[in-house]
């Protein structure tokens, strides 16, 4: 039995899709190593007890950069008379390659994904995108909303969800971007800190035969 026969992406599609794809990717790698580092208990009690300050800069650093990047994926196709390269965009590149179908499930899903992320959408252009007066001087009647962890990672299927529709269309493949591989984890430089850590200490009882994590005096 033939396998199904691959239609491959034309041009135009094929490379206003692998910046799409790469952008969602990337979130998704964002994503693990913020939840990787941020969201352990351990980890962050060695933050705390070593770097706090550089830490507390790299949680809002990696937490502006993915509020930037929902927003920039979930863009509308132009901006300012200029053309963006968001989802938004995309969809209208496929749509002349698509049967009507699969162009009108590519719409809703990206309503979907739109409505879901609409407190990320709110962060990102009243307080990570541009300064909002009224959210800067805490003037807004409404606050904010919060945004809890599940629902930053039902968005972020959801995107991958419309990314794979396409691929799988065209190529017949997915990509698992729940997996995303790295060079090295957030699991990896904290072990390096709790080993320099140590190191430090067995230092510190060799030469003065000290050890804080004992307590000696």
């Amino acid at each position: 039995m033939e396998g199904k026969k691959k239609r491959g992406m034309p041009k135009e599609v094929a490379t206003e899709w692998n910046a799409v794809w790469r952008e969602v990717l990337n979130l998704h790698g964002q994503w693990t190593v913020y939840i990787e580092l941020f969201g352990n208990e351990g980890h962050v009690t060695l933050m705390q007890e070593t770097l706090p300050d550089v830490f507390g800069l790299i949680q809002t650093a990696l937490r502006h950069e993915i509020t930037m990047a929902h927003g920039r994926l979930l863009d509308p196709p132009k901006s300012m008379g200029k053309d963006n390269m968001s989802v938004a965009r995309l969809l209208e590149t496929v749509k002349p390659h698509c049967p009507a179908d699969l162009n009108g499930r590519l719409g809703k899903m990206l309503e979907h994904v739109r409505t879901h992320c609409a407190p990320m959408l709110q962060w990102r252009n009243k307080r990570v995108g541009h300064s909002d007066r009224q959210v800067a001087l805490n003037l807004e009647a409404d606050p904010l909303p919060n945004i809890e962890r599940a629902e930053i990672e039902a968005g972020l299927e959801m995107l991958g969800g419309l990314v794979n529709e396409i691929d799988l269309y065209f190529n017949d493949r997915i990509t698992p971007f729940e997996f995303a591989l790295m060079r090295g984890t957030p699991g990896d430089l904290m072990q390096f800190i709790r080993d320099a850590l140590d190191a430090r200490e067995r230092e510190m009882e060799e030469k003065y035969g000290y050890r804080r994590d004992r307590g000696d005096e």
